[in-house]
């Protein structure tokens, strides 16, 4: 990608130097010269994409092993796993969604036995403010430059600022 973008950076020089010099034997060459590394700046941005299921593919072990460790009733529902985005940003979800995941299934939900959670961890006005089955939901849609992220089925919402500093490695 660092060629590439090279590539652009150098065909952006020459076609300044060519409106500024106004030689018109420069036009038709800069007009090919441009399609062509359009052409493959898109060729590569698309060799760049995975399936978003890529980030995914280890948090049905993981759902499966914390329920049985934790002793807690889980689901994980997936959808969108075709959905493609670069390769860098899957990386740098990887590890925020699983531990979005684990955070879920410690403090979300109840054991199975349904034991109540300590006074501190509970929510003001609930007898125990926490579900004894739950469903981790991941999903992705086709927005404008945007990755959408999940969040438990009938849990609070994660507050914006524990979700900010992931954000910024999109």
């Amino acid at each position: 990608m660092t060629t590439v973008s090279e590539l652009v950076l150098a065909r952006n020089q020459l076609l300044d130097i060519a409106t500024r010099s106004d030689v018109p034997a420069f036009s038709a060459p800069l007009q090919r010269l441009s399609s062509v590394t359009v052409e493959l700046q898109d060729a590569v941005m698309k060799a760049r994409l995975q399936p978003i299921a890529n980030a995914w593919q280890k948090l049905p072990v993981l759902v499966r092993t914390l329920a049985a460790d934790l002793g807690k009733s889980i689901e994980i529902r997936m959808s969108g796993g075709d959905k493609e985005l670069d390769r860098q940003v899957l990386e740098a979800i990887k590890d925020p969604l699983t531990h979005m995941v684990r955070n879920a299934a410690d403090h979300g939900l109840e054991d199975r036995a349904g034991a109540p959670r300590p006074a501190s961890r509970q929510p003001a006005g609930s007898a125990s403010g926490h579900r004894s089955r739950g469903a981790v939901s991941s999903s992705k849609y086709p927005t404008t430059a945007r990755v959408s992220t999940f969040r438990p089925c009938g849990a609070r919402r994660l507050p914006r600022v524990w979700l900010r500093p992931w954000s910024s490695m999109l």
